[in-house]
């Protein structure tokens, strides 16, 4: 594995004997690659040997023996959904149709329900073909589409539950081409370069029975509940106890495909919040009454709790620095007798001005000072060197007073450009190359 921790909170894990070919960089995508020969008998990365289905002249055995890789979330997940986008970027075993060199040509899956910690001991061919719950595949050659039911201790294939085609006359429901990809205006053909999106959602319904729907680009190409057809399970097998347990989100291909999946959304997660990046800066404030010796480690906490507090940051976000951190380029010399420290936050830079207004007011003074027992006086606004908020303003309801931040600027430079303005009674200064 390389750097399996995925950034959206997903942790990678391959399965079986081809867990090492799932690879991610950290990022939300995941690549499947495949090692061996090209137009042979089969790779390195093959997930039985051969004598599970027997017939192989190489140490590989059927083409469409499925390499999984698992996502694990922070939670269990039963009921829920994974949606990616799935890109075929390439074929490596595309040997005589029949024969086993012979590659999938292309197969992408997304599965719910997986059990990671499966060795495959359980299965009646040692392999780990089925250690999920449901999978939904597509054939990136035929547009055939499937969806599997897993941990019934069988080959996959043998366990299909719903199948259909994305064009001509066994198409699915939901699919509306008639004729061939030329004619298709609703999905694009699935080949080598492509990109498709997958989604796959399940439910349990009020009588217990699962309701799979698999969606790709946005259409609803499969909607299965599993039950039983007139008294009969599909295959005469019924869901079992690890199908219905709770499990990971996993990736699904077979050994010859280089896929990747850029996961895109699932049950769990939590988008970051978007907005104008923050920047630190300092705040200087004056302590009545206050030394060194006497503004102890216990004042200081609760000095930057009740400031995070009536900034409404998180106090992890605020720091104290007891004295004044060096500027390379300041604004102005403080002289005080009493204790002067700094206070460092972070700010988008539209909304240095408010929090000014906040620090500087007679409100945040006094609750300051209920709240802690410590007086404090607003004395000085830093942005750090070389950042973006080179100006700050105040509308006095006749004029805009101007403050700069020429610390803000590179030494020897320029400062930035601005432009200040005042809505409602609220100042704002935009500043820019």
């Amino acid at each position: 594995m390389e750097a399996p921790s995925l950034a959206d909170g997903l942790t990678l894990n391959g399965i079986g004997q081809t867990g090492k070919f799932w690879k991610s960089t950290g990022s939300d995508s995941v690549t499947h690659y495949y090692s061996g020969a090209c137009n042979s008998h089969g790779g390195k990365n093959r997930e039985a040997g051969a004598g599970v289905y027997g017939g192989s002249s190489s140490s590989g055995a059927r083409g469409d023996a499925l390499n999984v890789a698992s996502l694990t979330p922070s939670k269990c997940v039963k009921d829920g959904f994974i949606e990616a986008d799935v890109t075929l970027v390439n074929d490596y075993l595309n040997g005589p149709s029949g024969q086993y060199g012979s590659g999938s040509n292309g197969n992408v899956g997304l599965l719910m329900r997986v059990q990671s910690d499966s060795d495959g001991k359980g299965h009646k061919m040692g392999v780990n073909y089925d250690s999920w719950g449901y999978l939904f595949q597509v054939d990136m050659t035929s547009g055939k589409i499937a969806l599997f039911r897993g941990n019934n201790g069988g080959d996959h294939n043998r366990n299909g539950i719903s199948a259909a085609y994305l064009t001509g006359r066994y198409r699915c429901k939901n699919c509306k081409c008639k004729g061939s990809w030329d004619t298709c205006e609703q999905f694009s053909k699935p080949e080598i370069g492509s990109t498709h999106n997958m989604r796959l959602e399940i439910a349990t319904t009020d009588k217990g029975y699962n309701h799979v729907k698999a969606f790709l680009n946005g259409t609803l190409v499969v909607d299965k509940i599993d039950q039983p057809n007139r008294g009969r399970w599909t295959h005469g097998l019924s869901p079992s106890a690890e199908t219905n347990m709770c499990g990971d989100f996993g990736l699904a291909t077979y050994d010859s495909d280089v896929v990747a999946y850029k996961i895109k959304n699932y049950t769990g997660y939590v988008p970051p919040v978007k907005g104008p990046a923050k920047e630190p800066v300092d705040i200087e404030l004056e302590l009545a009454g206050e030394t060194v010796e006497s503004f102890t480690k216990t004042k200081q906490l609760n000095l930057r709790d009740n400031i995070a507090k009536q900034l409404g940051l998180n106090p992890e976000d605020v720091t104290i620095t007891v004295g004044t951190k060096p500027n390379k380029i300041a604004r102005r010399l403080i002289s005080t007798d009493s204790l002067v420290i700094t206070v460092t936050i972070k700010v988008q830079p539209a909304k240095a001005t408010t929090e000014i207004e906040k620090l500087e007011s007679p409100a945040f003074t006094k609750a300051i000072a209920a709240a802690t027992g410590i007086t404090t006086t607003f004395k000085q606004f830093k942005p750090a060197h070389g950042s973006s908020i080179c100006a700050t303003c105040e509308w006095d309801g006749h004029k805009i007073r101007v403050i700069h931040y020429i610390n803000a600027q590179k030494h020897g430079e320029k400062g930035l450009q601005h432009k200040c303005y005042h809505e409602a009674g609220k100042c704002t200064c935009a500043c820019s190359d």
